[in-house]
């Protein structure tokens, strides 16, 4: 097959960039050739097998950071709420300017875009005569469901051949909102790069022990609250260390520092990609996702791939991909949240609460390290079928078979 790839962000740093490029790499490694499309700015260079046609953003034709699908993004960002038609408008017609050259130069057998928005409401217009497949986020959602005045530029998701979802909670609105029939929405799930995550290293020292967070410093996340059990947890073992990566500004490191009781043994790192995180992994006891909103949760499933115990939040899209098998383990903890509104914003009189439950479960994992409790290889098996390997067959079987109905 010959494939195109539409993501309107980076295809990097973010959950859908990194899901965006794995499926990359591993379509190329099963012999199919790829044609990519992509936002890109200064001073990010993307290296991944293909053709590439990447849509330049922060220059004089396009004259802002991509916008992104989250309103906090790991790198230089526009907000699509903050967004005016004109810019709307801007940034469609660069990406369509590279469609038409895609299409008027390559012969493309299928489509793959990604998020359920106005690009791939785009891509649907343009290639009107081959089957395009789309990928929903869960992000795409959200910014739907805050903003309903954006499903006015969706009209063509209605049209789209195939929608495939990293979690089981996006059918019943992907059905409802665009009117899609639900035989055409299939999950599929993520998963993780087995080549950086996987348990090939030595066994880090116990002292310190290192809890672990990468991913987007936003409130969202539960970032302010994971630095608020910092010192209870540093209370109890006396011997610990976090490990934040994640780009921030100065205001928010001092934030975070300040509610971790200013310690030398709190680090906050910048986000630089997914070997860095692998081998920041390998340090590391105990991996720390305690989001308010998460579609799957895939980085819990790579650290746990590196047989890190973990805690989380109640990701509900995690623990469905996971199983009963490996969430009665021992090898992950969640955590109870509190109560949400607007998707991912606590209740400020409940988030104490959570704190002092996140905390517990830290201690919970971190004395299994302490005691040297292992997890039966049997679950580590399990959660290898999570891999982009396993991933990329299943999604290549659905993609031919979508090009054979096509014909």
């Amino acid at each position: 097959m010959r494939i195109l790839n539409v993501l309107a962000q980076l295809p990097m740093k973010t959950g859908s960039g990194v899901y965006f490029s794995n499926l990359i790499e591993e379509t190329t490694k099963q012999g199919h050739e790829n044609v990519i499309i992509y936002g890109v700015q200064e001073p990010y260079q993307i290296e991944l097998p293909g053709m590439h046609y990447p849509v330049q953003f922060s220059q004089p034709h396009l004259p802002f950071p991509i916008a992104g699908m989250s309103d906090v993004m790991p790198y230089e960002s526009t907000v699509y709420s903050e967004m005016t038609d004109a810019m709307i408008d801007q940034e469609l017609e660069a990406f369509r300017d590279q469609l038409e050259q895609v299409k008027q130069n390559e012969q493309i057998d299928i489509v793959i875009t990604h998020h359920l928005f106005f690009l791939s409401a785009l891509v649907r217009e343009i290639f009107s005569k081959v089957p395009v497949v789309a990928f929903c986020h869960g992000t795409d959602l959200r910014q739907i469901e805050r903003y309903p005045r954006f499903k006015q530029r969706l009209r063509a998701i209605h049209d789209l051949d195939l929608i495939l979802t990293v979690s089981p909670n996006e059918t019943e609105k992907i059905a409802d909102w665009f009117d899609y029939p639900r035989d055409q929405i299939q999950l599929v799930g993520g998963g993780f790069n087995q080549g950086l995550f996987n348990r090939d290293y030595p066994t880090p020292p116990k002292s310190p022990l290192k809890v672990m967070y990468t991913g987007k410093m936003a409130q969202a996340k539960g970032v302010y609250e994971l630095a608020k059990t910092f010192p209870i947890v540093k209370q109890t073992l006396g011997d610990v260390e976090y490990h934040l990566i994640g780009n921030t500004n100065a205001k928010e490191q001092e934030t975070l520092q300040t509610l971790a009781g200013n310690s030398p043994d709190f680090h906050i790192y910048d986000a630089v990609d997914q070997a860095t995180m692998a081998d920041c992994l390998k340090k590391a006891h105990v991996f720390v996702l305690p989001s308010y909103y998460e579609a799957l949760g895939l980085s819990a499933i790579e650290a746990m791939a590196m047989g890190k115990y973990c805690v989380t939040s109640e990701i509900e899209g995690l623990k469905r991909e996971l199983g009963e098998t490996v969430n009665h383990s021992g090898l992950i903890q969640y955590t109870e949240l509190p109560r949400i509104y607007n998707l991912d914003q606590p209740v400020a009189e409940d988030i104490p609460a959570y704190v002092d439950r996140l905390a517990k479960n830290i201690l919970i994992q971190l004395e299994k390290v302490r005691r040297s409790e292992t997890v039966k290889d049997d679950i580590f098996e399990w959660i290898d079928q999570k891999s982009w390997r396993q991933l990329a067959k299943r999604i290549e079987g659905l993609l031919m078979l979508q090009l054979e109905q096509s014909k």
